[in-house]
């Protein structure tokens, strides 16, 4: 039982804002501060457990690769904050299919990524890295090791020594930048003083003369392209960009987020999408290697928050731990006389599940048979039994089909047993075997196939029969009705695309364990709701407090955090809610979460008050654990003694 108290607990400021108790990402004002450092439980809020997904090529293949350096305002803007915020119109990056290496650029001495973006960066298989000033080169020695030593602590891969060129000058006096000047830059020499970083970064296109750089020093040497970006016009990085690939160096881009801070925000989907057209042909994409393999397309932002298809909460909300897996965006023209075309882009005006959907537009000639868009890059060997599903609706008069694509590879051994339909009713005469488990899961996931689901979705689930598979793209593809020899139009939106191993589907799913209350603040109502209680409503009080729990994050995509206000709780919002109706709080994406200034009930004298937190486990595959299954935990409360 917890007794009321308004003397503030002290929380660490490094880990905590200071007005409202929300954890926030850290950095570090001084290399002395980061050896000083030590890793402790207040830590945990910032360690990025979105492990990071297997992907093709690897990071450590002889592929030139790219780097892409986010640097914008100085850093830690409204992607401090943990557990998400309110803002409207935030800075997105989805054009991760397109990079190798995420660093995280900020003004501070010693930059630790937020979680937030290396949560989303692993799951597209993009390793990510902070920074550390490299002037100071002995000590920026200790502190890289000091880092690295504990990449759990924060999530990161490594860090990025910044601003080496002095030393690099220094070790190569006739070391010049610039076009017609060529030199030699990478030799062993220099390699020694800057091997612990892993290669070299240079913020200029420098020149390297014929044969004199090997092709182990030309993969760790990384040419940059950014500054001519920032004219607002972006012309300036795809002509450094075939200059870089064309002497076979890894790239570095600088500062994309120029068509945010320059630009219309209203725009910014357009300009950020037309940008990166410009470069996609200098930038090689990589694949995911694991199942399952699920996305609902959400940005981690929206100007609501959509569930099944059903608007749970409006208003603005940014949360880049939520985004899941973006795919290719691209405009392509059909073949015939040009009149065909298809295009793919983000929207935030609908949802299946969280803030925004895939929107695919387009014109089929009539000469032009059914056309598919690639959206995604596997390189997945195959169980020998997967479910798709594909969750999707068409906007206004249109009668296109559209279906769901797959290729595979190892074309010699690959066989492919069988494609079938499923939905509720045919699901289980598919079942190859007898079942030693219920399959409670199974008949969860098909529960909503092929039905007309809520906001006009349709849901649509194959079973497939595959033996030395590898699973390669996934494509959408759009066809006119049999028979049809007019111009098709079309506008869709795909909410939701799934490829799950039948197996999984028939382990349960653990139990959320040992969910605890700690780290409890109480704060006296605001003003508005004191002249509220005037008027005859319940006294309230403000709660803040830190749940954990024990959980396997494997086989989830978060945890929904809610509260069920029995005799004590309130909506977050200020109204009670009906009974034993659980309260939204938010989502969280490891194993805690920190309840905000929650609106309460003050107990009467004599009386114990009590509100009840939940954690709802939210399975990859998507379907809906029963509140029975939930975590749950109780907090009493009593004012004091007088």
């Amino acid at each position: 039982r917890e007794v009321v108290s308004f003397t503030p607990e002290p929380l660490p400021a490094r880990y905590y804002d200071k007005d409202t108790t929300k954890p926030v990402s850290f950095y570090f004002s001084s290399l002395e501060e980061l050896l000083a450092w030590t890793p402790d439980v207040e830590d945990s809020f910032n360690v990025a457990l979105e492990p990071s997904e297997c992907r093709q090529p690897p990071l450590s293949s002889q592929r030139p690769r790219t780097l892409l350096c986010h640097d914008m305002m100085g850093g830690y803007l409204e992607d401090k904050f943990i557990q998400g915020s309110a803002a409207r119109s935030p800075y997105c990056f989805y054009h991760w299919q397109c990079i190798d290496i995420f660093v995280y650029f900020s003004h501070h001495t010693v930059t630790i990524p937020p979680v937030g973006w290396t949560n989303a960066a692993h799951r597209h298989g993009v390793c990510v890295l902070g920074k550390t000033p490299g002037a100071r080169l002995p000590l920026t020695r200790q502190c890289t090791c000091r880092v690295t030593s504990n990449e759990k602590a924060f999530g990161g891969e490594a860090v990025l020594a910044w601003g080496c060129l002095d030393r690099l000058r220094q070790a190569r006096p006739n070391f010049r930048k610039g076009p017609g000047h060529w030199v030699t830059v990478l030799t062993k020499t220099v390699q020694l003083q800057f091997g612990e970083f892993g290669g070299l970064i240079t913020s200029e296109i420098f020149s390297w003369q014929g044969e004199s750089v090997g092709s182990e020093e030309r993969q760790e040497g990384v040419a940059g392209a950014g500054t001519p970006a920032r004219d607002g016009q972006g012309v300036g990085w795809s002509p450094s960009l075939e200059l870089i690939r064309k002497h076979g160096f890894s790239a570095a881009l600088f500062a994309p987020g120029w068509v945010y801070e320059c630009l219309e925000k209203k725009d910014f989907f357009q300009n950020q999408d037309k940008f990166w057209a410009l470069l996609e042909r200098y930038l090689p994409t990589h694949s995911i290697c694991s199942l399952p393999f699920v996305t609902s397309f959400c940005l981690g932002m929206g100007t609501r928050r959509v569930r099944y298809g059903q608007e749970e909460a409006v208003g603005p909300w940014y949360h880049p731990s939520a985004q899941e897996i973006q795919p290719l965006f691209a405009e392509h023209r059909l073949e015939g006389d040009g009149r065909g075309w298809v295009r793919t882009s983000c929207c935030l005006e609908d949802a299946w599940c969280g803030g925004s959907s895939l929107l695919i537009r387009g014109v089929i000639p009539p000469e032009v048979g059914p056309v598919a868009v690639r959206l995604f890059s596997l390189h997945v060997p195959v169980p020998p039994k997967i479910f798709l599903s594909l969750v999707y609706k068409l906007e206004g008069p249109s009668a296109v089909e559209v279906a769901l694509e797959l290729t595979t590879g190892d074309a010699g051994s690959c066989h492919v047993g069988g494609l079938w339909t499923l939905d509720a009713e045919t699901s289980s005469r598919h079942s190859p075997r007898p079942l030693r488990v219920p399959p409670t899961k199974l008949a969860r996931w098909v529960g909503r196939c092929g039905q007309q689901l809520p906001g006009g979705w349709v849901q649509r689930c194959y079973e497939v029969n595959l033996r030395g598979c590898l699973l390669g793209d996934l494509l959408v593809s759009f066809a006119r009705p049999a028979g049809s020899r007019e111009e098709a139009s079309f506008v869709c939106r795909l909410g939701e695309i799934q490829v799950v191993d039948a197996d999984s589907l028939l382990r349960p799913l653990p139990r959320v364990q040992a969910l605890t209350v700690s780290r409890v603040c109480w704060q006296p109502a605001t003003s508005e709701e004191e002249e509220e209680e005037e008027g005859g409503a319940p006294a309230r009080l403000r709660l803040s407090c830190t749940l954990h729990w024990s959980y396997l994050l494997s086989p989830i995509r978060c945890f929904r955090i809610h509260c069920l206000p029995g005799s004590g709780g309130g909506s977050p919002r200020g109204g009670p809610p009906g009974p034993d109706k659980p309260v939204l709080l938010g989502l969280a994406f490891v194993n805690q979460y920190r309840v905000v200034e929650l609106p309460v009930v003050a107990a009467g004298p004599g009386r114990d008050g009590r509100v009840q937190f939940l954690v709802e486990p939210v399975p990859k595959e998507g379907f809906l654990v029963p509140q029975a299954e939930w975590g749950r935990a109780a907090l009493l409360y009593s004012l004091p003694q007088l």
